[in-house]
């Protein structure tokens, strides 16, 4: 007989048949995940999310509704990734927000939950399109908007799963993409599998078969079939602000797609895909600190698919390093994946445990442990780990002896301060002289490239004038290029 009312345990259970569920249909989400970007991760995603609510949920001694409903937010919102990731998070927000304080819930405020979940998911992504995950958990309101109040949690909850189920099938119809490639949409699966998980553990027979999407087409059918826009998924977390959410997106809209910011009272995780993360992270950086960092490279991500049948690398390489401006640049660089040591926790979700894939890691931080298998090579620091990625352009994973040669070969030199004048502003001309003497000890020849690597935005229009004035002065560089790199010191030297 179905149960009543949907109280703690049943809200814990129902969180662990998702994820229970999730693990058996992981593959197949993948395998049909074509938007926004053909990377094949969805099912990887949404099963890392998950797998993070179901642990906070877990570990917490409180069994009251609303506080399951909480820790299972926040949970998902600790270890949420990609696109889907992040919605899903929104769509439980919903359920920790109409859940507070109750010790069970029945039809109307279940029905409030997915609605207040939706309206969540609709606000935090800045470009929200039908035909995706937010158009079957809208279906799947409106369908028990109205009876809700006259009906048992159980007939709310079937009607609710049948019409999400109606709505899944019919994103192969609505979103362009999806009728292209003749598939639904992955995330939208992916909520279906949460209702499908409430109907059992409240035990409420559905009448149909566990919903099933097969494709006999892989859409990673060669490394050189893809065209990004915006190749690089970033995810990061700032304190909160006054004014948070308006501000971030009027910095950083025009810089990519799937734009998601997700604040509270603590802190703001965001989500883009963007095609330059160093001028995203500079532009943040001018508003707040950011705490947690990963980047991804969407494209090496796809073309992993193809690439063991198409001569490609027999590896993926991970830097885990301390700045987010060298980990933007080290994803622009040749790395996979890049995070800072507060993300490094999550390394065992992001990464897909059935790819039989080597990870390569190359690290600049202290820490003795990281929680994945594969080789790990240590560097001193972040510039050098930037510098030991030209050699994962090889398709053998390269040796630690190579890859420590390598970041040894440029020569650099640190400038921890600039000498204040008025306002404690740095002269031009104090800030010139330092850099020359500094260029001078590192002997550059003809061809080599000069990096400035400067470490606080406000020092950085006087350095662009330094740029000139070195420029002239060094004709037969290669180059000479000025980045952020968001490290303590006021300013390194690299010369290669």
């Amino acid at each position: 007989m179905p149960n009543e009312y949907l109280d703690g345990a049943l809200f814990h259970s129902a969180i662990k048949e998702t994820l229970r569920k999730l693990t058996l249909k992981r593959k197949s989400l993948n395998q049909i995940n074509v938007f926004p970007v053909p990377d094949g991760d969805t099912g990887n995603n949404l099963l890392a999310t998950i797998e993070s609510a179901y642990h906070k949920v877990s570990n917490q001694s409180e069994s009251q509704l609303g506080e399951a409903a909480k820790a299972a937010y926040l949970g998902a919102r600790e270890g949420s990734t990609g696109n889907s990731g992040a919605i899903f998070t929104q769509f439980l927000k919903g359920f920790a927000t109409v859940f507070s304080g109750k010790d069970k819930a029945g039809a109307i405020e279940l029905a409030n939950a997915v609605r207040e979940g939706t309206r969540n998911a609709y606000q935090a992504i800045r470009d929200p399109r039908e035909g995706t995950i937010l158009t079957v958990a809208r279906k799947a309101f409106e369908a028990v908007e109205t009876i809700a109040r006259d009906n048992t949690l159980a007939s709310t909850l079937l009607i609710m799963y049948l019409e999400a189920r109606k709505a899944l099938a019919n994103t192969v119809r609505v979103l362009p993409v999806l009728k292209e490639k003749k598939v639904i949409d992955a995330g939208g699966w992916g909520l279906l599998i949460f209702f499908s998980a409430l109907l059992d553990v409240m035990g409420v027979p559905s009448g149909v078969p566990e919903y099933n999407f097969q494709t006999k087409t892989t859409f990673y059918e060669s490394r050189h079939s893809f065209a990004f826009t915006n190749p690089y998924d970033m995810e990061f977390v700032l304190p909160a602000f006054s004014d948070m959410e308006r501000q971030i997106a009027r910095r950083i809209e025009m810089d990519g797609t799937e734009l998601i910011i997700q604040p509270n009272d603590t802190d703001c995780h965001v989500h883009i895909h963007t095609d330059n993360p160093h001028r995203v992270v500079e532009k943040i950086m001018a508003l707040a600190p950011i705490q947690e960092i990963v980047l991804r490279d969407m494209y090496s991500q796809s073309v992993d698919h193809a690439a063991r049948d198409d001569g490609g690398p027999n590896y993926r390489t991970v830097v885990i390093g301390k700045h987010p401006g060298f980990l933007a640049m080290a994803i622009m660089t040749g790395a996979e994946m890049a995070l800072n040591e507060q993300a490094v926790s999550k390394l065992a979700r992001l990464l897909d445990k059935e790819d039989p894939t080597d990870v390569l890691m190359i690290s600049s931080v202290e820490a003795t442990d990281h929680p994945v298998s594969g080789s790990l090579v240590r560097v001193k620091d972040d510039v050098k780990l930037l510098a030991s990625l030209v050699t994962v352009f090889s398709t053998e994973c390269p040796s630690e002896e190579v890859i420590l040669l390598a970041s040894e070969y440029p020569r650099m030199a640190i400038i921890d301060r600039f000498d204040p004048i008025q306002k404690d502003h740095p002269s031009d001309q104090s800030v010139t002289q330092r850099i020359t003497d500094a260029i001078k000890e590192l002997k550059p020849v003809s061809g080599e490239v000069l990096t400035l690597f400067f470490g606080s935005l406000k020092d950085k229009s006087q350095l662009e004038r330094v740029v000139v004035s070195l420029r002239e002065e060094y004709p037969d560089l290669s180059d000479i290029d000025l980045r952020f790199g968001s490290q303590p010191e006021a300013l390194i030297l690299e010369v290669e």
